[in-house]
């Protein structure tokens, strides 16, 4: 495992000017990450580098190619994958990233296929879409790397002799700019297109509304040869149909601004600290009321990575919650009554890598809800959830 801020964080253009770190930490070998290794070091990989964050940050891509990666998803040890018995929150999953060309010349390519919905959507609202396929690709243009994806996903639900049927377009864009030396920034942004049918409800028409807005940044700026700081921001608007017999509009809103840590002592550990706040609020318009309830949710993680044996390393981290929670309805008053929830919340995750040679075979168990942006979920869920995962590179 890499422990220098150069290996890590900053892109391999970077070379000429951290020479005198690149000679120090030669025989370093460069980090090896899976999205079980995000989730045991807390969830979200947007406070330091990995290469199965390319879904996520896909101005990324160009310096990650050629692996395959095999996903169990996440799952729990006592109900599996199924929350439901129509609502599965996550599944296995598969992926492979190809440089195109001698050295990526034409860009580097990347197909992932996800069972189930997983933490790395954009989106708040919760659908449990099945069959997710991913294509992206990214092409380096020396200082920018530019990046483009596509999204799809659909589900098909059957009560009696209702159907409905859902399917959602997503497509994106990233950027990853070279801001000198020691500093990076990524941005990306998403939109969605949201089809649905009810053969049930012959006065259902979609609204062209519906769908979704969502734009990240984040920069990483070397302190140091062993030290990096990662300021995040995230804005995401949504707006969807609820309700069966009377339809109403969902409107969902959310701000997150954070800031990161990394700190490398050496080649072999990692320590992570991160903070961030987040602002979301989720307005149903009824016609005659809106109701909005509004979430203001502080976060705060630690956590480690540690090369025990060369063939071995050990992760995980501590994460504290705390939040606020208040409803507005127009026209009308507040009703009363608390939250309904104890907080803060106490969060700990554990994870390990083995390493054989090409493949890691990466093990999380974690606490956070794998949904990223469904914050009531979060809050609310009491469970264990397990994910393992295999990668290859050649």
């Amino acid at each position: 495992m890499a422990g220098v801020f150069l290996t890590h964080c900053i892109r391999p253009t970077f070379k000429i000017a951290a020479l005198a770190a690149l000679i120090l930490f030669t025989y370093s070998q460069p980090a090896q990450a899976t999205n079980s290794r995000v989730s045991s070091l807390g969830g979200g990989g947007d406070y330091f580098e990995d290469d199965s964050n390319v879904l996520r940050w896909y101005g990324s891509l160009v310096d990650y190619p050629n692996q395959a990666v095999l996903e169990s998803g996440n799952f729990t040890i006592l109900d599996g994958y199924w929350h439901s018995s129509t609502e599965k929150h996550s599944g296995p999953g598969l992926g492979a990233h190809l440089a195109l060309g001698q050295d990526g010349r034409f860009g580097t390519a990347a197909f992932f296929y996800n069972d189930s919905d997983e933490d790395r959507t954009t989106a708040i609202q919760q659908d449990h879409l099945r069959d997710n396929l991913s294509f992206l690709y990214a092409l380096d243009l020396g200082p920018l790397t530019a990046a483009v994806t596509y999204r799809h996903g659909a589900l098909t639900t059957e009560v009696m002799d209702s159907t409905t049927e859902l399917s959602i377009d997503t497509f994106g864009t990233g950027l990853r700019m070279d801001l000198g030396s020691s500093a990076y920034l990524d941005l990306a942004a998403e939109i969605r297109k949201v089809h649905e049918t009810r053969n049930w409800d012959p006065g259902f028409e979609e609204n062209d509304d519906n769908g979704l807005l969502a734009f990240r940044a984040r920069a990483f700026v070397g302190l140091g040869p062993r030290l990096a700081l990662v300021p995040l921001a995230e804005i995401i608007d949504e707006d969807r149909q609820g309700g069966s017999i009377s339809r109403y509009t969902i409107s969902n809103q959310l701000l997150r601004m954070g800031l990161g840590l990394n700190y490398f002592p050496d080649t072999d550990h990692l320590l992570l600290l991160s903070a961030e706040y987040s602002d979301y609020s989720e307005a149903s318009d009824f016609g005659h009321a809106t109701v909005t309830d509004n979430w203001s949710t502080l976060i705060v993680k630690a956590g480690f990575e540690s090369r025990m044996l060369s063939w071995l390393t050990t992760r995980g981290s501590v994460g504290f919650v705390d939040y606020s929670i208040s409803r507005d309805i127009e026209p009308g008053d507040n009703p009363d009554g608390g939250d309904g929830f104890d907080g803060p919340i106490l969060r700990v995750n554990l994870g390990a890598s083995v390493h054989l040679g090409p493949v890691d075979l990466d093990f999380a168990f974690w606490e956070k809800h794998p949904q990223a942006n469904d914050i009531v979920r979060d809050l609310v869920w009491d469970d264990r959830w397990v994910s393992i995962t295999a990668r290859f590179l050649f």
